[in-house]
């Protein structure tokens, strides 16, 4: 996993969105944010600068600072809201489930809402130990993009 920068994040590597709306992610950010295979996952708005989400295990938010926003929104756990997005804050929550296979379904309806399209690759970031990120566009695309380092494709 490099690190494109001196003291900077780290990269698990490069997810396409597939014309299926797929997403798969990196085997090492799977093991590190312990997503096994159809667990609930919440993905949520990331900065306006970078686009894309971020992707965290329902059961780590519940259990972390930030479990406000499952206790002000619990349709969040509510297996027949799965799909569904939620405003609170300024930010868009959603819950959803990996498959089988440990990648991600997203919805023409998902995507639209978090401007990603088919074709689109976005970098899996190590974020906080609470979420990773999976980014869009900004300063840090262009450093990955510019970086002779190896950064795998998924």
């Amino acid at each position: 996993m490099p690190q494109l920068r001196h003291r900077g994040k780290f990269v698990y590597g490069w997810s396409i969105v597939r014309k299926d709306n797929t997403l798969y992610f990196p085997p090492q950010v799977l093991n590190e944010y312990s997503l096994e295979e159809e667990c609930d996952i919440i993905l949520f708005t990331s900065s306006k600068t970078s686009g894309g989400f971020c992707i965290t295990k329902l059961t780590t938010l519940k259990s972390s600072k930030l479990s406000k926003i499952i206790e002000n929104n619990p349709d969040l756990e509510s297996e027949d809201e799965i799909g569904q997005i939620i405003q609170f804050k300024g930010k868009s929550y959603c819950h959803l489930k990996l498959t089988k296979q440990r990648s991600l379904l997203l919805t023409d309806k998902i995507l639209n809402h978090f401007k990603v399209k088919n074709g689109n690759q976005l970098l899996i970031v190590r974020g906080s130990n609470i979420a990773f990120d999976c980014l869009l566009k900004g300063p840090l695309i262009e450093v990955a993009n510019k970086s002779n380092k190896v950064i795998q494709v998924y």
